[in-house]
């Protein structure tokens, strides 16, 4: 489900790329509760969703699963892995104004500000990219 919504999103066609990834993601997600040995999987499609959501613009929907992607991130001490992933997608940067509003989404102080440190690498790392490049 994970690679068919990957298929899907580069193919154009977000809507059969959205109802797969958020298929695999629930899939993972109860998976992940019975077996720890799934997490990697889950985060795998959490990375991929989340970057798909962000080339939507989605940034409300995001919201709804940064957290869990921190989560996971801890677990395995890949704390860096999406803005990786970000920036060699080239993926959208919200503005301030998106930014501010996907926080309002974010009900947990913790996460919230670990959600504006993220996007401040992302956006950091993002310039430092195009500088190199010139």
């Amino acid at each position: 489900l994970n690679n068919l919504g990957n298929l899907y999103s580069d193919t154009g066609r977000f809507g059969e790329a959205e109802t797969h990834y958020k298929k695999a993601l629930e899939i993972y997600r109860e998976l992940t509760q019975i077996n720890h040995a799934f997490a990697p999987f889950e985060l795998r499609t959490l990375l991929n969703y989340a970057v798909f959501l962000s080339g939507l613009r989605k940034w409300k929907e995001l919201s709804g699963h940064i957290c869990r992607y921190f989560e996971l991130s801890e677990w395995f001490k890949a704390e860096g892995v999406l803005e990786i992933k970000w920036l060699k997608a080239k993926a959208p940067i919200p503005s301030k104004k998106e930014l501010d509003e996907m926080l309002n989404f974010i009900t947990t102080p913790d996460c919230k500000e670990k959600t504006r440190r993220l996007f401040d690498r992302i956006f950091r790392l993002s310039r430092e990219t195009k500088d190199k490049e010139l």
